[in-house]
Formats: C-alpha cells, structure tokens, sequence
C-alpha cells in the first residue's frame, strides 16, 4: 500500500489575521501613547508647582524682611522731645543763674558783681519770656514743615506700608535718567525708605511692566460660578507691585496731592500673584488694619499670597486684584487657585511702647519734673 503525506506548511497570513495584528499594535501604540501623555502632564503640573511654591516662598521672604527691617523708634519724627527741650533750656538755665548769682556767699563785698548779677537775673527772667516766645514760634514753624506721621508699619487687609532702615546699596548713588513725561517719582539715595506692597488690577494706567508687551494682550472671562469675576483684553502689567522710595518724598507727594505720581511708581515683582492679605497680631488679638502712630508696631503680621496655577490659568485666567470676598473654597477649588501663608514675627516689638504709653510716660515724667521745681 502507498501512503501519500500530505504538506500542511501554511505558506502566509491570511487577511483577518493581518487586520487583528494591526489592530494589536494600533491598541497597545495608543496606550502607550496616553500613558506618555498621563505622565508627561503629571510631570508638567508637578513642575509648575514647584515653580509656583519657589515663587511664593521668595516673595514671602521678601516680604518678611522689609517687616523685620521696620524703623522701631516711634519718635523718630517726633518733635515733642525737641520741644520740651528747647522749653527747659530756654527757661530754666537764666532763672537758676539769677538765683545763684543772689545767693552767692560773697555778693555783699562786690556790689558791682552783686549788681550785675542781679541785673542779670532780672534780664533772665525777662529774656525767658521773649524767648519763650521765640521758641513757641519756632515750635508752630516745626509742626507745620515736620510730618507728625510715626514711621513704622500702616496697613489694610490688601496692602501695606513699611518704613524701613537700611544702608542704600551703590547701585542707588549712580545718576538715574527718569523720563519726565513718565509721571513717576525720582527717588534719591536714602537710609530711610518707604516699602509698599499691594496688588496692582491689569490697567492700563498704574505702574508699567516692561515685559508686558511681550506677551501681548491677555483676554479674561468671567468665572462659570457667576462670582463676578471679569476682565477685558488688557495689557498684562496686573500682579504684585512693591515700591521702595525714600520716605521724605513719598511722604511728601502724598501730602503735596501728588497720589497720580505715587501709584505710578514702583516695580511688578510677581504678576503670577492675583491676591494679597495681611493680618496684624498686637499681643491679644488679630486685626485687619495697623496704623503704627497709634498702635506702634505689631508683634507679627499673617501674610497669605494666593497665586492660580498655571493650566488653570490657560483655561479659565482669574485677573489680578480679584477682591478677596469673591475668592471663597468653592471659586478657589473650581479656579485652581492656591494660598501660601506666613507668619512674620517682628523681633523686639514687645518691649516696644505704643505712642499712648509714651505720651503717658512723658507727662508723668514732666508732672513730677514740676513737682520737684525744676
């Protein structure tokens, strides 16, 4: 008998196979390719976060050193202690030198010197008064050209003042070219400067970033949570502004109605911040306001910054200066918007008097100055 082997060698791929092996690869290509994406975008959130927390960390540091640099000395501008000089010096000295020329033991054998002294008491005596009032006047012209402002720290619950004390560096003493048609302060090289903090809403008008414009204008929506949360196309000059300038021009601009030159002035440091609060501790409680000429200086502030992520940002931009009571947990949560919180102790405020204590102090001191006839 004769067997016959058949040949089963297959010689190809038949085409329902060719079309599930693509569909194989086209499958796994694709997961692989969202598993890229799934981390790629992970990776780019964790990035702007950390971009984000060295920003914040940076502006509070910032911030907590200009608070740490604060002028603690509440009479530094004070003219009381310069009066109550110049009246003791003007009064006192000619008084008890009359009396101690009449009360010499030898003024009897001199009559010429008894006579003179006396004559110089009597003159005291009248000179006291004429110049008396000549320090009064003195003293009126003083109040009048001298501002009765404490430095120290002022604030509300979205910006700050701080009068700080440092060297100024030697970049300051280098001529400055201003232009005049800016409508800015010129600011001089001083030790004594007036720090502000506040956010600046995108404006046109205010103080100018000069990389603005090379990002082009930035169009803002309103919010989906209907929290009145809007903006138009504007140029992106909005975000955290700090000015430093010497306190003896701000202070006189701002009692000269020079405010359009003031809020002119200053440099965006962070437009990535949209939000800005500070809170003051006087050793009892926490307020939202600080005014340092009645309170003198706080024992610390609470600084909190609220900055809005960056994707958030590309979808749904939150403007700068949003008022703080639309900024509520849901709008936050919905907007991406995250808060960074510091709190800055102010070294050596505790033993520090307020202007009450020693305007207090002060008149019991004199009170019993009198009282013991000097």
């Amino acid at each position: 008998m004769i067997t016959r082997r058949l040949n089963t060698k297959r010689s190809g791929l038949t085409l329902l196979e060719v079309i599930l092996a693509l569909g194989l690869t086209v499958v796994v290509m694709l997961l692989l390719g969202g598993l890229i994406a799934i981390y790629q975008g992970s990776l780019d959130i964790g990035r702007d976060n950390i971009r984000q927390a060295r920003i914040a960390r940076a502006i509070l540091a910032m911030i907590a050193d200009d608070l740490r640099g604060v002028i603690r000395n509440s009479q530094q501008d004070d003219a009381a202690s310069l009066k109550e000089f110049l009246s003791s010096t003007s009064s006192t000295p000619a008084g008890a030198s009359g009396a101690q020329g009449a009360n010499q033991p030898g003024g009897g054998a001199s009559p010429t010197a008894g006579g003179t002294l006396a004559g110089a008491a009597g003159a005291g005596s009248s000179d006291s008064t004429s110049t008396g009032s000549a320090t009064d006047t003195t003293d009126a012209s003083m109040e009048t050209t001298t501002s009765t402002l404490q430095p120290g720290v002022y604030g509300s619950e979205s910006s700050i003042e701080i009068d700080v004390s440092r060297p100024p560096r030697i970049e300051e003493y280098a001529a400055e070219l201003v232009n005049p048609l800016s409508g800015t302060l010129t600011d001089i090289p001083s030790d004594m400067k007036t720090v502000s903090y506040f956010v600046q809403a995108p404006q046109l008008d205010g103080v100018q970033d000069p990389l603005a414009g090379l990002s082009g204008p930035v169009a803002t929506g309103a919010d989906s949570a209907g929290a009145g949360i809007a903006g138009s196309a504007l140029m992106q000059n909005g975000g955290l502004v700090r000015r430093a300038i010497d306190r003896g021009v701000y202070r006189w601009a701002a009692e000269n109605g020079q405010i359009a030159q003031v809020n002119k002035t200053g440099q965006i440091v962070a437009p990535e911040i949209i939000a800005l609060s500070f809170s003051y501790f006087d050793g009892q409680q926490w307020t939202t306001t600080w005014d340092s000429s009645v309170s003198g200086i706080p024992w610390a502030v609470n600084i909190s910054i609220y900055m809005q992520h960056a994707k958030a940002a590309r979808e749904n931009p939150v403007p700068a200066g949003v008022s703080m009571l639309a900024l509520t947990s849901g709008i936050m949560a919905e907007s991406g918007i995250e808060m960074y919180s510091m709190m800055v102790n102010i070294p050596g405020a505790q033993s520090l008097m307020t202007p009450s204590e020693q305007q207090s102090t002060t008149t019991t001191d004199a009170s019993s100055t009198s009282s013991l006839g000097f």
